[in-house]
């Protein structure tokens, strides 16, 4: 199985180690170019003109299995090649690690070593090779308004053709303590087409942002309990129904 890691960075740093077995391409978005190995120069680039960039040259590289695209500041707390052996197990559609932050504690099933969930943070995600050809590139028409959208359209892109194919791997966390200055004004001109729903990763946030209460942060944290509670009890029945609806009708 053929890899390579895609990833976006402001000093030209590898900030990972990368397995031998795997490729990389490192993209600087800074004014100033730092020369390193597997390194190449797109100033002032959007996340998601980076994005495509990378993913445009990958493909013109070899034919690999798997795109992982990666931030240059998230933090990893495991080995990389634990991810890529559980990639080679499973074979997901998209997968991610466990993105350690206060809402994404509320949801996580401590006895289970997958979640399948529909919104992700594209800050670190392998996309297989038949899933990666047919949704990118990412949409840029956002871009002035808020960066996170192109990721949230992908994914509902994703989910409409591929719903619960998402794997969350929630043994390997990683983190983002930093923030960066983008665009991130989502509300005011939220386009209609994209809508953030439940799912099993969120749903405390999405119950504020989304359908805007005017209740105190607490609050909204004892409702998404509920939800979450639901939600993982719910889906292995959901997932199980799914399987046996393909079987049945031979697909």
């Amino acid at each position: 199985m053929k890899l390579i890691y895609l990833i976006q960075s402001d000093t030209g740093k590898m900030p990972y180690h990368i397995p031998s077995s795997s490729d990389v391409l490192l993209l600087q978005w800074q004014e100033t170019f730092q020369p390193a190995d597997h390194s190449f120069h797109f100033p002032h680039s959007s996340w998601a003109e980076g994005r495509n960039e990378l993913f445009r040259r990958a493909k013109a590289m070899d034919s690999y299995d798997y795109f992982i695209f990666a931030d240059d500041d998230v933090e990893l707390y495991f080995d990389l090649m634990t991810f890529e052996k559980l990639l080679q197990k499973y074979q997901p559609r998209r997968a991610v690690p466990w993105y350690f932050h206060d809402w994404n504690r509320l949801c996580s099933d401590t006895k289970s070593h997958i979640d399948l969930v529909k919104y992700v943070d594209h800050a670190f995600m392998a996309v297989r090779k038949d899933c990666a050809q047919e949704l990118m590139p990412y949409t840029m028409q956002y871009d002035e308004v808020c960066w996170w959208l192109s990721s949230e359209d992908l994914c509902e892109r994703f989910f409409e053709k591929w719903p619960l194919e998402t794997f969350r791997f929630n043994k390997l966390v990683i983190n983002n303590l930093k923030s960066r200055e983008y665009p991130q004004n989502r509300h005011q001109q939220l386009p209609k087409n994209i809508s953030i729903s439940f799912d099993s990763q969120e749903p405390a946030k999405q119950i504020c942002v989304a359908y805007k209460f005017k209740l105190n942060r607490h609050i909204c944290i004892k409702l998404g309990k509920v939800v979450c509670y639901l939600l993982i009890k719910l889906l292995p029945l959901l997932s199980l129904n799914i399987e046996v609806f393909s079987k049945n009708h031979g697909k």
